[in-house]
């Protein structure tokens, strides 16, 4: 029992190292990791792909491209038909261009020039700013608050995080 406990224990720190190295961007020290946890699951779950241990059933099975291809094609398809709001990241239907919100009231409002010139500058492509309102799409939630000259609680900007109020200012 004592040794099974050790050899579990060594697993879960192979397992955190390898997480740290892969954050380091060392290939050395990703390989090292590698192996170490190579070494530290074959102490575990024996040679052998499936392995039965106290009734319990350890497979692995081999993950490849055509498996999740058959898979997920249900869901990867809704993905590849919607496109992402450019200001919220969200997958939405039914998206507006820049260049359909010209004419509506607030479209020259402080919060949408602003956002505009944020997204044509860190997130563009495009050379021409006709092009680039044509081809730049929001939902109709993002529309609605910057033509309202408000702000987008979660937005590409604020990396989709909403900051608590400060207790100073609850108070």
């Amino acid at each position: 029992m004592v040794v099974a406990i050790y050899r579990l224990v060594r697993l879960s720190l192979c397992i955190r190292a390898l997480q740290q190295a892969k954050h380091t961007g060392d290939y050395h020290r990703l390989e090292a990791a590698i192996s170490a946890l190579k070494e530290a699951e074959t102490a575990v779950f024996g040679s052998t792909a499936a392995d039965t241990t106290d009734s319990t059933t350890v497979s692995r099975e081999e993950v490849s491209e055509s498996l999740v291809m058959v898979k997920f094609v249900k869901q990867l398809r809704k993905v590849a038909s919607e496109r992402a709001c450019t200001l919220c990241e969200q997958l939405k239907p039914k998206l507006r261009s820049l260049s359909s919100l010209e004419n509506r009231k607030g479209f020259d409002s402080e919060n949408m020039t602003t956002s505009t010139e944020i997204i044509y500058q860190n997130k563009t492509e495009y050379e021409y700013i006709e092009e680039f309102k044509e081809n730049t799409c929001i939902c109709s939630y993002c529309a609605d608050k910057l033509l309202g000259n408000k702000d987008v609680a979660r937005s590409a900007f604020n990396k989709l995080f909403v900051v608590d109020t400060p207790q100073c200012i609850m108070s």
